[in-house]
């Protein structure tokens, strides 16, 4: 997870870059846009190769524990393709992102 110091020190080492970012969304663009913006949360599960971009004043606590936290934790390779097709998981039907979902 990012602490809003560490995400400023990698985003300032990235603005020389910035300019020439295409303009399909990325994490790190993401994270410049927002970098300024202490609402912003990230967490990273770089074993499953997932990253997590959310206002946690905007979620239930709860929920976002039980139905995303905690089964993102305890996914792995083989199993992260089952989680995500779950219901509650959606794909987002948006060509500039990779893989995208949007849980609700």
């Amino acid at each position: 997870m990012f602490k809003k110091n560490k995400r400023k020190k990698l985003l300032d080492s990235q603005k020389s870059s910035a300019n020439q970012l295409d303009t399909k969304p990325t994490l790190d663009h993401t994270l410049m846009e927002f970098a300024e913006c202490a609402d912003l949360t990230t967490r990273t599960y770089p074993e499953i190769k997932v990253d997590l971009v959310f206002f946690e004043h905007l979620v239930d606590d709860s929920k976002i524990n039980n139905d995303v936290f905690i089964p993102l934790a305890e996914a792995n390779q083989e199993n992260i393709t089952r989680i995500l097709s779950q219901s509650q998981y959606k794909p987002a039907k948006d060509s500039r992102f990779d893989q995208g979902y949007l849980i609700g």
